[in-house]
């Protein structure tokens, strides 16, 4: 077996350096002592034509270069690859060595290192040397003699064997690389490189990967493949190894790493165990050829008759022609490492872009070749093949390195950039929320055969066949990611921070039909004007001025411009195609002084004085206090007859406040605003009542209805009342009504409507909310059923607008989550609908007061359920606050939140037409005040 010549297969033969040693390179570059060379073809003769005394001469010699990459050129030079010279063109053929070559190169997306280490024997020289038979015959025929011996003969042929190892990283961008080679360095020893990339590996991209090669000339290069853990991937025919590692899988290549070290090293069993200088250069485990030496013919004083030497101008044609080599050959490296993907994926216009650069490329080498072969196999013929590569028709074509440059395109790339080392934060938050979105919509696509699959790439793939996104409240300052997605016609990016600079990402998405925007910095809409096929816009809660440029959306049928700059227009001649309203600058949260007491699930009655009264809240203290407009909170001399919390007080007729039930309570007391004081009702309640209903009817009786009956339970109770009562001021005693609720509920609203009923919606049972309703007629005091809700809800709030419909807002589902529909009572065709706005987020519990000009405001409660706690403490509890508009049927943030988070609060309009709110359930919430200042 010949170890070298079935290794290496390059078209050309040898390479010349400085001091004439060849090195060989292929089947063709065998050649034994003696055989002539010609410099200007760079080529072997086909006989020897020198013959003489084959001797040994010199020291075997190690040489171990372990301690330092080698460079690139060190790495051509040694391989017989020589920058420039003839046999650098071998590389763009197929072989192990052009390939450990290629693979071990660096580019914008790699870098790499490269160890080697030779073991050299004694060289074999040819003594006393003389004309052979044959070049005695060809020495008088000059054209025979030049093209068979040349002008130079091999005098010395070098023995011995070479390895080497190359690890190279590849990036999923120039980004990581930087970050990369900023911390870490290829060129240390390779017995560091190791453990020093090991202690980094977790800071790398997802999409970084690792791979160590090895490549053997001469000896027993089968055991090469006992350092690597699995070799079903390599090249065994050709002595070419590699292992390729992963995030996650460094393990393997550090790995093979330390076994590398130690087969170039271990005399017994690895590679200098194999050589055997007794063998020869055809046996198995016999040497490698490395090099030849040659020598001109005078210097064995043999004189070719009139040789004629290479010409300056083959020369200078020469040189062109291996510039543009290593320029195409740099290009064809970089192409095959971004088609490959393995690091950087590239978009579908990317790789066409990439596969017509490599064909032009290919086209370049090919004749690059073609015309080397010309100029060292037939020198005459160089300067001609030399003009044809700059010949119009023929020339060489001109690549644009632009292609090179990587952008991210598609979405998938984006993700890849985001799993890196040190993503942006900004482009992290938006492909976090594509993939999320994506897998709420196909999560089986997300494993195949209970394997995690592409997520990058998956995602991109199922959104693709989505025609809305919903990317709200995700904190987005950037929208380059989903740029590509320009077949969406539903996208929702409301409640980020996204300015009018982002918004350039969505040229292009001609197909938008509905766009939120809301609750961002927008500034500016001009990037929007050409987004033609847009029907409805969100640009609520922005800083825009200016809205001229959305005239051009002639399709628009609703433009919401709510909270923006007062001096805000609408752009179309129809206005009502426009929603403008301002909450931002004329309506504010102001705080008040503390109160002496905390309370939850407390009541607040607005007396006709004008001051509100503060009862319950607390278990274990009966006090009640006063707040009054000008002078604040005073506690009063008397106190209810007992605590109370959850209970419900009611203004009566004549100014007093009637106070019912409470947890684990059937009693009920009346305060009389003029004496100051508390007394018990000559009757108790029918049963224990908490968070019942308590409705003063026209006639001055109060109807009470349902509530859980049993004690201290907290909204877990399992029993809701299904009975109602009426209390008389004139008996001071309580009487069961005719008929039973249509269905037990507690948590519900019971709302006087104009003509003197009550409607009874909702309510919470142990089967979660109720979507009934029905009304209480006073004059046959029986319940009948009426319409049937939208959504199941308890915990919410039924508010009587102007129109005398009723509006009904939030509560909790059955999953005890906040509910952001609303829906409306028609009082006319008895029949619930939902408005055409949604809440910005789902509350419970929350509070909802009737404004002066006909709005609702809404305030806090609470996103998902929570238990009471000493400390106030409350995760789902919320500052925010929303007005709602009865006649466009939508609801608008207000921008400036509560002066704390609160749930199980009141919110109580004041004379001057101000909300009071107090107490609740949140840090800080139980003794506070805030009061809204509204400016209509």
């Amino acid at each position: 077996m010949k170890p070298l010549l079935t290794l290496i297969m390059i078209t050309a033969a040898v390479v010349v350096t400085a001091d004439n040693t060849i090195t060989t390179l292929s089947t063709k570059t065998q050649a034994v002592l003696g055989t002539g060379y010609a410099t200007d073809r760079q080529s072997f003769g086909a006989v020897a034509c020198v013959t003489g005394t084959p001797v040994f001469a010199g020291a075997s010699e190690a040489s171990l270069n372990f301690d330092q990459s080698m460079s690139e050129t060190q790495l051509a030079d040694s391989l017989g690859v020589s920058a420039g010279g003839k046999f650098r063109y071998g590389v763009a053929e197929v072989s192990a060595s052009a390939k450990f070559f290629n693979e071990s190169q660096s580019t914008a997306y790699s870098t790499s290192a490269i160890y080697n280490a030779t073991y050299k024997f004694k060289s074999e020289i040819l003594s006393e040397p003389k004309l052979s038979t044959r070049g005695l015959e060809l020495d008088t025929n000059y054209e025979r003699w030049a093209q068979t011996c040349g002008n130079e003969y091999i005098y010395q042929r070098d023995l011995g064997a070479k390895i080497f190892f190359s690890i190279r990283v590849d990036f999923a961008s120039q980004y990581d690389k930087s970050l990369f080679e900023t911390h870490f360095s290829l060129t240390a020893p390779m017995v560091s490189v190791g453990a020093d990339f090991q202690k980094i590996s977790s800071r790398l991209s997802k999409r970084t990967s690792v791979t160590v090669r090895a490549l053997q000339i001469g000896g027993k290069v089968e055991k090469l493949s006992t350092i690597f853990p699995s070799t079903e991937a390599a090249d065994k025919n050709a002595r070419l190894l590699f292992v390729q590692c992963a995030s996650g899988e460094y393990k393997n290549c550090f790995s093979v790493l330390e076994s590398a070290l130690a087969y170039a090293t271990d005399t017994k069993e690895g590679f200098p165990s194999q050589i055997s200088p007794e063998l020869g250069t055809s046996e198995v485990g016999g040497p490698a050829i490395l090099s030849y030496q040659t020598v001109p013919y005078t210097a064995a004083g043999i004189y070719p008759k009139n040789y004629p030497h290479l010409k300056e101008a083959v020369e200078i044609d020469r040189a062109y022609i291996a510039d543009r080599f290593e320029e195409n050959f740099k290009r064809r490296v970089q192409l095959n490492y971004l088609l490959r993907g393995k690091a950087m994926r590239v978009s579908h216009h990317q790789r066409s872009a990439l596969r017509e650069t490599e064909v032009l490329v290919d086209n370049n080498i090919r004749k690059i070749l073609e015309a080397s072969k010309a100029c060292y196999e037939t020198p005459e013929d160089c300067p001609p093949a030399k003009r044809r590569l700059v010949t119009e028709g023929t020339a060489l074509r001109t690549v644009d390195d632009k292609v090179f440059i990587i952008k991210p395109e598609s979405f998938s790339q984006y993700c890849d950039l985001a799993q890196g080392a040190v993503p942006k934060p900004s482009l992290k938050f938006i492909v976090g929320k594509v993939i999320e979105e994506a897998r709420k919509a196909d999560i089986e696509a997300f494993t195949v055969g209970g394997h995690t699959t592409d997520a990058c790439l998956v995602a991109e793939d199922v959104v693709s066949r989505m025609d809305r996104l919903d990317l709200s409240n995700a904190t987005l300052t950037e929208l380059d990611a989903i740029a590509a997605f320009t077949h969406l016609r539903y996208l929702n990016l409301s409640q980020n921070r996204i300015q009018a600079s982002h918004l350039a990402a969505l040229k292009g998405f001609y197909q938008l039909v509905e766009l939120g925007l809301s609750c961002n910095a927008i500034a500016t809409v001009a990037p929007l004007s050409e987004l033609a096929a847009l029907t409805h816009l969100d640009l609520s809660d922005n800083d825009i001025q200016d809205t001229d440029p959305l005239s051009k959306l002639v399709a628009i049928e609703r433009l919401d411009l709510r909270n923006n700059e007062a001096t805000i227009k609408c752009p179309f001649p129809e206005e009502r195609r426009c929603l403008i309203g301002n909450y931002k600058t004329s309506n504010a949260f102001i705080p008040l002084r503390y109160s002496a007491l905390d309370r939850i699930q407390h009541q607040a009655t607005l007396l006709p004085s004008g001051e509100i009264l503060l009862s319950g809240g607390d278990f274990t203290n009966p006090m009640v206090e006063v707040y009054h407009p000008k002078y604040g909170f005073n506690s009063i001399s008397l106190r209810m007859n007992e605590p109370r919390v959850g209970h419900r007080a009611t203004l009566l007729s004549d100014g007093r406040v009637l106070l019912t039930g409470g947890w684990g309570s059937d009693t009920a007391e009346v305060f009389d605003p003029k004496t100051r004081a508390f007394r018990p009702t000559n009757g108790h309640l029918g049963s224990k009542r908490a968070f019942h209903t308590s409705t003063l009817l026209k006639d001055g009786r109060v109807l009470i209805t349902g509530g859980w009956t049993s004690r201290h339970q907290f909204f877990t109770g399992v029993d809701p009342s299904g009975s109602g009562e009426i209390y008389d001021p004139k008996t001071d005693r309580f009487a069961f009504a005719a008929s039973a609720l249509s269905s037990p509920r507690a948590e519900h609203t019971a709302t006087l409507l104009a003509n003197g009923s009550v409607l009874l919606a909702g309510g919470l049972t142990t089967a979660g909310g109720l979507f009934t309703a029905e009304i209480y007629i006073p004059e046959s005091n029986q319940f009948i059923e009426t319409g049937r809700m939208e959504a199941g809800r308890g915990a919410h709030t039924a508010t009587l607008v102007n129109s005398g419909d009723v509006l009904i807002v939030g509560g909790w589902n059955s999953e005890m989550k906040g509910i952001s529909t609303a829906e409306v009572y028609s009082t006319k065709q008895r029949t619930f609908r939902k408005t055409a706005g949604f809440l910005e987020t789902g509350r419970a519990h929350h509070a909802a007061a009737l404004l002066g000009n006909g709005k609702v405001l809404i305030t806090g409660g609470f996103t998902e359920f929570v238990v009471p706690n000493a400390s106030g403490a409350c995760k789902s509890c919320l500052r925010t606050a929303e007005i709602f508009d009865p006649i466009a049927g939508i609801f608008t943030r207000i921008s400036q939140h509560m002066s704390w988070t609160r749930g199980y609060h009141t919110a109580t309009i004041l004379e001057n037409g101000f909300v009071f709110q107090y107490g609740g359930l949140g840090t800080g919430a139980a003794n506070s005040a805030d009061l809204f200042e509204f400016q209509p």
